[in-house]
């Protein structure tokens, strides 16, 4: 069988795209459908055979709104039916005369290749299915419209007819088809895509999470430098960013100091571009609007951010009784809408309670929704940024920084204690072989003793790595823990690595 990714089909990925034709009704309206979930069932159904007879059993061929479709989509039930697996070569014999009507190989390919996710397969189906009624209904309604033109003649034989028309129609509409749908079993199951993280260890895209903690402590300070990294691509804080894009920060108080803050940013990174992937909305979103969220879900949809900032939610939940569950419910629904737009991972500034240990201020159903829970606590311009939940990742991990003056305001940067300045020589040669023998996945303490021998002991190694830690110049690696550690460099680190005198006089 021919090699889907021989050179023939890079000569195919070459042609220009032939785009079948769509079809419109007898008054020249367009029924509904949706091409982009159309392509997408297709697109996965050719890259997985899961895919394919998860299609098969969730929509019929009829069902695609565009005629080409309606072929691609005929050639792949015979191929399930047949046992044979769906691809594009395959596809492509089985349509035989029509493959060229169906826009060729060169259009199968695009299906495969813009397919989003396939584990998403049952949600294109089932609006594939969604749009197919809503045409049934539309055209149903025609017929009927026209029994009425001509009732006068025989109208007990017409309502009849309507009747039976309209049955027909419910009959089709079954609930239970559209549940199952959503029905996965184990092959289905590890179809489904692991989290992807957007700061690996703290935050990941499509994702509900709050950052809490006491009034003034610098909450939006830590959520603000977040979004500038996230939409300049820059590494967070000892972290690799893993996933840069598009910002929407919703700004609900203290608007008019956003710009000098980013300015304080951009001159404590050394960043001198502004983020033009940063959008700013300058006052508070009603979550509880529902107008106001369909018009947020509309931009998210069409912009899709890859992180959505709501500063603060107390701000945006106007008039709420946070201790009320249907209050904040309400609050939930719309974080959730939000998230599920754009794909996006929802970050929302939020207090504390009446006391730390309170936790979250409001009614459990918010911890409960959260996938992400940090907590910032800090005193005279220290910040400490506790993990608190983490529905993916291990929890406890515990960073540390300070608020540093910059510009007219001020921006967040590691903080290094004061031990740090008066680092023996044989643990500044510890930090330095770190840096060395640094891997992204963190290096184990018996990898860098071997990297460190004979130079320096194992028990001096060990004392040399509490040292780094209680000064924070070095941490565990996001993905790993205290039973189980795995160290790397945080920024504070790498500084006294590139700029040796911040070591003060040191004697080996």
């Amino acid at each position: 069988m021919t090699d889907p990714n021989d050179s023939s089909m890079e000569q195919v990925a070459q042609q220009p795209r032939r785009r079948p034709s769509t079809t419109r009704a007898a008054d020249g309206r367009v029924p509904p459908h949706d091409l982009d979930a159309e392509e997408a069932a297709i697109g996965a159904a050719l890259l997985s055979t899961e895919a394919a007879r998860r299609l098969v059993e969730l929509v019929q061929p009829g069902d695609f709104y565009r005629p080409a479709h309606q072929h691609i989509a005929q050639a792949v039930a015979a191929l399930v039916a047949m046992g044979e697996r769906p691809d594009l070569v395959t596809v492509s014999i089985e349509l035989g005369e029509l493959l060229d009507d169906c826009g060729g190989r060169q259009y199968l390919l695009e299906l495969q290749n813009a397919t989003p996710a396939i584990s998403n397969i049952a949600r294109y189906a089932q609006r594939v299915a969604d749009t197919a009624a809503a045409r049934r209904m539309i055209g149903t309604a025609a017929e009927i419209a026209d029994l009425g033109y001509h009732a006068d003649r025989d109208p007990d034989t017409a309502l009849v007819k309507a009747g039976e028309l309209f049955a027909r129609l419910t009959a089709n509409a079954n609930p239970i088809d559209r549940f199952a749908g959503r029905v996965l079993d184990l092959e289905a199951l590890r179809l489904l895509e692991p989290p992807s993280p957007l700061i690996p260890g703290l935050l990941d895209v499509d994702s509900l999470a709050v950052l809490y903690g006491p009034p003034g402590v610098g909450k939006s300070f830590v959520a603000l430098d977040m979004a500038l990294r996230v939409a300049t691509g820059t590494r967070w804080h000892g972290h690799q960013l893993i996933t840069a894009g598009a910002v929407l920060y919703i700004a609900g108080e203290g608007a008019n100091g956003l710009a000098d803050r980013i300015d304080a940013w951009k001159e404590r990174t050394h960043t001198f571009a502004d983020p033009t992937n940063l959008a700013v909305v300058p006052a508070a979103a009603n979550l509880l609007d529902p107008a106001e969220v369909a018009d947020l879900y509309r931009y998210i949809t069409r912009t899709r951010p890859t992180l959505v900032v709501v500063d603060t939610l107390a701000r945006c939940t106007p008039g709420a009784d946070e201790n009320s569950s249907r209050d904040m419910g309400l609050a939930i629904a719309a974080l959730d809408a939000i998230r599920t737009a754009g794909g996006s991972c929802v970050l929302a500034v939020h207090h504390s309670g009446k006391s730390l240990e309170a936790g979250l201020r409001g009614h459990s159903s918010l911890l409960g929704a959260l996938d992400t829970v940090l907590r910032l606590t800090g005193t005279e311009h220290v910040l400490q940024l506790d993990q608190e939940k983490q529905k993916h990742h291990p929890e406890g991990n515990r960073q540390t920084y300070r608020l540093t003056p910059a510009g007219r305001s001020a921006a967040i940067e590691p903080y290094t204690s004061a031990a740090s300045d008066s680092l023996t020589g044989k643990t500044l040669a510890a930090l330095r072989v770190l840096s060395e023998i640094e891997q992204p996945a963190g290096i184990t303490f018996s990898r860098w003793r071997t990297a460190a021998a004979p130079d320096i002991a194992e028990a001096t190694l060990a004392r040399a790595l509490k040292t780094l830690r209680s000064s924070a110049l070095i941490g565990l690696h996001a993905e790993s823990t205290e039973k189980s550690p795995r160290y790397v460099l945080t920024d504070a680190g790498r500084s006294h690595i590139d700029d040796p005198t911040e070591t003060g006089q040191e004697q080996a």
